[in-house]
């Protein structure tokens, strides 16, 4: 049986020795931090533990002292002390993990193997950390009311480390900075931690046993396998009908979910009532506004969602099928002018948006310009280009932001005239305007087309290239 499944003490200091006092209370083992103190000053509290027949393992914040810069030696130090104390191990790592995705995550699950280990982390896991490489081993909550709002919220932070990919959640409390046993629920199994100091140990004794620290992981699709081309939207909506193979993907989904009759084979792309009604039924489900429109939070709980029952039973709703669709309506990018044009201008930032880069492309005064990716225009700006191409502010001609699902932002401007209004959603290739005409000198005519991407500046040059060579 694993030790995690027991109740424990986290000792920060070899002086708190009182580990007889633990045992009285109910405790079956503790764990020294080897990272402060040599494994060697640990020695006299591994043999009164012995003694009284309790385990006792190392643990470990695995940054160097007063950083959260990750120190790889003190995860090999941990793996190395339990195996000579043939004892389990604790890995702490907290914010050092922060915005790592799986790097470090993966190194930790490599390091530890099939060790009896477990994670200790802050209350609230980290978005930008990918926890599924550690997700077999028991992540212990640090429920420190003291130190996080999040930590307020147990049950809150269980959930989303189970959502992170993690099978089992266990509790620490902390018995340190003003924290009382009254604070929490002490249903064992459930560790604490004493900061520096002894503490009285009995009133932290479990008051009730069979807190459910497993349950069995649903991984969501990963936003490589399943972007979001959200939104998309019905007849219902002022902003609909939609057509795209992100509607037609849907309907997949919800034949296999149980929610809309068809045939596989013959789906059309149209977002009709029907995909509405099947979105609606769907959303009651998974406690969402049952809107039967197809939005970010859809898109989401859409990345879990399973096939109920059949011979289908367990697979996700989103077939191999209905995701090659969706990536395909998600790749979509289309050359931003219909007829004469050519690139006038290559690659430069564009003045005034930090990290937007942009592509001139020459073309004559009245051209049409398209979108160059599904999107939502999300601004309008600009002057009337009829004031001339010398302002004392702003640019010539009118302007328009839009930007896409997965967060890639749209400045285009130098229009003569525009097509769109604010809060509307286009398609690939769907006219925004036409290009205006340059006062007193026509051949100067472009459209300036930059774009800012969520990656980062490389990602940026990357993706206004591509829409220049669509």
């Amino acid at each position: 049986m694993s030790a995690f499944t027991k109740y424990f003490f986290f000792i920060d200091h070899p002086q708190n020795d009182d580990l007889a006092g633990m045992k009285a209370a109910g405790f079956e083992g503790a764990f020294g931090n080897i990272r402060d103190y040599p494994p060697a000053e640990w020695s006299l509290h591994r043999a009164r533990a012995a003694a009284l027949g309790m385990f006792f393992g190392p643990w470990g914040r695995t940054s160097y002292p007063n950083t959260s810069t990750w120190d790889p030696a003190v995860l090999d130090l941990l793996v190395q002390t339990a195996d000579i104390w043939k004892s389990p191990l604790i890995v702490n790592s907290e914010k050092e993990l922060d915005g790592t995705g799986d790097t470090l995550t993966r190194q930790i699950a490599l390091k530890v193997g099939s060790r009896d280990a477990a994670i200790s982390m802050q209350a609230f896991l980290f978005y930008a950390t990918d926890w599924k490489p550690v997700g077999y081993l028991p992540m212990l909550l640090q429920i420190f009311p003291v130190e996080s709002a999040a930590a307020k919220d147990p049950a809150g932070c269980k959930r989303w480390a189970h959502e992170r990919g993690c099978r089992c959640v266990y509790f620490t409390f902390g018995t340190y900075g003003g924290m009382k046993p009254g604070d929490f629920k002490l249903q064992a199994p459930y560790s604490l931690f004493t900061a520096d100091s002894a503490g009285v140990y009995p009133p932290w004794s479990p008051t009730s046993t069979g807190f459910k620290a497993c349950e069995e992981v649903t991984v969501p699709l990963t936003e490589k396998q399943f972007p979001n081309t959200a939104p998309y939207y019905g007849p219902s909506s002022l902003k609909g009908p939609m057509k795209g193979k992100t509607a037609k993907a849907l309907k997949r989904a919800q034949i296999r979910l149980g929610n809309f009759q068809g045939d596989l084979a013959q789906l059309d792309e149209h977002y009709n009532s029907r995909l509405e009604d099947a979105m609606r039924d769907w959303q009651k489900t998974v406690d969402l506004d049952p809107s039967g429109q197809y939005g970010r939070a859809s898109w989401q709980k859409m990345r879990y969602a399973r096939v109920p029952s059949g011979p289908h039973k367990g697979e996700y709703a989103m077939d191999a099928v209905a995701l090659k669709l969706v990536r395909e309506d998600a790749k979509s990018i289309c050359y931003p002018l219909v007829g004469n044009s050519s690139v006038c201008q290559g690659l430069h930032p564009t003045a005034g948006l930090v990290g937007n880069w942009a592509i001139d492309f020459c073309a004559p005064g009245g051209t049409a310009v398209v979108a160059a990716e599904k999107a939502t225009i999300r601004r309008l700006s600009g002057r009337d280009p009829s004031q001339g191409a010398e302002q004392t502010i702003g640019i010539f001609g009118w302007s328009i932001h839009y930007e896409t699902a997965n967060g890639y932002r749209y400045f285009s401007t130098h229009y003569g005239s525009r097509a769109v209004q604010e809060g509307q959603v286009v398609e690939c290739g769907q006219s925004l305007g036409t290009v205006g005409s340059w006062p007193g000198n026509p051949g100067r005519s472009h459209l300036h087309l930059g774009v800012t991407s969520p990656l980062g500046t490389a990602d940026a040059k990357k993706r206004i290239t591509a829409v220049s060579q669509a």
